[in-house]
Order: C-alpha cells, then structure tokens, then sequence
C-alpha cells in the first residue's frame, strides 16, 4: 500500500532550487498539466517549491501523482508572485499514483 503525505498547514512559500546548469533530483507531486505536445507539467515538492516540467508525453496519468525527477535547471522565474524552478526534461519515474501533500494543497 502507498504510503500518503499530507503537507503541512499553511502553504509552504515557493522558492528558486539549484543554480542554472545544475542536475538535481526531486520528488512532488503533479498539480497540473497543461497542453498536449509538450505538456506542461507543474510539480511541487514537500516543501512547497514549485517546478515546471515541459515534456513530449505526461509525466503521470493526472495532476495528484507523485514523482521523482532527475533534470538539470535551465531557468529561474516568477509567475504571479510564485518563484518557479524550469528543469529540462530528464529522467522521471511515478513513485505513486495515489493523491500526495493532501487534494487541497
């Protein structure tokens, strides 16, 4: 059974992760995916920082599926006052298609 990880209240602030040029590895979840080809996938980690992931094909089935990715960080931005971390596509796997952080995180 697929242990669930629930944030914890109130909503972590976002920050920048790593340094342009660097490979890190991540774990989130997917909170939303956007297009077909590529898909834009959001994904945020435990602690509230969110990444943006442009991909030819989904990274999990839905929004709410736990991954772990291996990418390197091209940019970072700011969209609507949250700091966003851009990584390239990389190696990605599901960890767990169960809902993680909680539905309303």
């Amino acid at each position: 059974m697929a242990t669930i990880v629930k944030a914890a209240e109130p909503r972590k602030t976002s920050n920048h992760f790593g340094g342009v040029g660097d490979r890190i590895r991540i774990e989130g979840v997917i909170r939303k995916m956007i297009g077909n080809k590529p898909v834009m996938h959001i994904v945020e980690d435990i602690d509230g920082n969110q990444f943006i992931v442009r991909r030819n094909s989904a990274l999990g089935s839905k929004p709410g599926v736990l991954v772990t990715i291996e990418a390197e960080v091209l940019e970072h931005r700011t969209y609507q006052d949250i700091k966003q971390t851009v990584l390239s596509a990389g190696r990605q796997e599901i960890v767990t298609d169960q809902h993680a952080f909680g539905k309303d995180h």
